[in-house]
């Protein structure tokens, strides 16, 4: 769960930095930005393996830790859009479009995780 504290952190100061980005091409998104958005997605990514191996260390089913592994899964999906969609070369304004939405829901993802497993 520590790391998916982390990474709701990281993912908060990535998302307030995207949403502050002025959408015209001229500057790039800064340094800062998208390297929390980078941190939010290896943090996730790391989470994801270690709720992966507990799933697998169990003799039964436990229905809660699947819901959160496929909570988990999906924010980790929607996180890579920021790091990855960066160097697709699309405009400014289509890259803060996705990225934002992308990030949100992913963020949204983890908010329910945090729910179900305190």
């Amino acid at each position: 769960m520590g790391q998916l504290r982390q990474a709701r952190q990281f993912g908060g100061r990535a998302l307030a930095g995207l949403q502050g980005t002025q959408p015209n091409d001229s500057d790039p998104v800064e340094e800062t930005v998208l390297q929390a958005a980078r941190d939010t997605y290896v943090l996730i990514r790391s989470a994801r393996g270690g709720i992966e191996m507990a799933r697998s260390d169990r003799r039964h089913n436990d229905p809660v830790l699947d819901l959160v592994f496929r909570r988990v899964d999906e924010a980790w999906v929607l996180a890579r859009a920021p790091v990855d969609q960066a160097s697709w070369g699309k405009s400014k304004a289509e890259y803060l479009d996705v990225s934002i939405s992308s990030l949100r829901q992913s963020l949204r993802l983890l908010d329910q995780v945090f729910v179900l497993m305190p």
